[in-house]
């Protein structure tokens, strides 16, 4: 999946708790939101229904 994910130039949102701080303006922040919401969908379908009940809930893909 990482690799998935970093081919799709998407890492920062596996390691970076946070948005950049770059994201103050509502036009970054929509961004980076579409990104991680992206990645969140990649991880969670890549889940089991028994895994994915766990981590569903959690706002930031490196949460999961």
């Amino acid at each position: 999946m990482e690799m998935h994910i970093t081919s799709h130039e998407k890492l920062e949102n596996l390691t970076s708790i946070t948005p950049p701080r770059k994201v103050i303006d509502v036009f970054f922040y929509a961004k980076w939101y579409a990104k991680n919401q992206k990645v969140k969908g990649w991880l969670l379908t890549a889940m089991s229904l028994d895994i994915i009940k766990r981590y569903l809930r959690l706002s930031i893909a490196c949460e999961i």
